[in-house]
């Protein structure tokens, strides 16, 4: 069975890779040396086009498709975001991308889509973690209510006190799900907030939240 630890750091470098070639394809799609419809023309003058084919677009969909689906944090799509608008959005109106200005325009569509998305998924996503231990700690509560202690095991909660443990905190590719922890008479559950390793811990005996690095 692959650890945790090992999914994490394929993650890692599938990451690191594309963040590579984002901004690659991103440095070509600002510096638009890569197709010249008119070579004989002055810097000034000279007009830059994508081409025609139809192939063209795949490479900008999978890569935003692929960051939305990894950059978990958010970092990697705010520095997207960040060159989007202020580089590649204002170079699209110099002369020289006339004749490109459109899919230029709709190349910056698809990017900016996918960095709103990753900010959008890690929202949704901190509520819905922040939801399900929420759930979990009113159950364990209730538990401690009725027994006089708190369970040894989230598993003793079904189905009396929940219907199921959840599987995971957050829908990403890394999440480890929800870690319950007893020490020396103590009870904390714990998830990670902040990959990879964040993590927001809540102790059942003082009632309070608190974050580990």
């Amino acid at each position: 069975m692959v650890s945790v630890l090992s999914v994490h750091h394929l993650v890692v470098v599938l990451r690191k890779s594309i963040v590579a070639e984002i901004g690659q394809v991103l440095w070509r799609d600002i510096q638009m040396r890569h197709e010249i419809s008119d070579a004989g023309a002055s810097v000034k003058t000279r007009q830059f086009s994508y081409g025609s084919s139809p192939l063209r677009w795949l490479k900008p969909a999978i890569l935003s498709l692929l960051l939305v689906v990894l950059d978990e944090q958010g970092v990697v799509a705010g520095l997207v975001g960040l060159l989007l608008l202020t580089v590649y959005l204002p170079r699209s109106f110099m002369q020289r991308f006339q004749l490109c200005r459109r899919e230029r325009l709709i190349r910056f569509g698809i990017y900016t889509s996918a960095v709103l998305l990753v900010f959008g998924l890690r929202v949704f996503n901190t509520s819905l973690a922040q939801q399900r231990a929420h759930e979990i700690i009113r159950a364990v509560d209730a538990y401690k209510v009725k027994t006089g202690g708190y369970p040894d095991r989230l598993e003793q909660l079904v189905p009396e006190y929940l219907p199921k443990v959840p599987h995971k905190a957050k829908l990403t590719m890394t999440d480890a799900g929800f870690r319950y922890l007893v020490r020396d008479g103590s009870h904390s559950l714990s998830y990670v907030s902040f990959p990879p390793f964040g993590r927001r811990v809540y102790y059942f005996e003082s009632s309070r939240w608190d974050r580990v690095d």
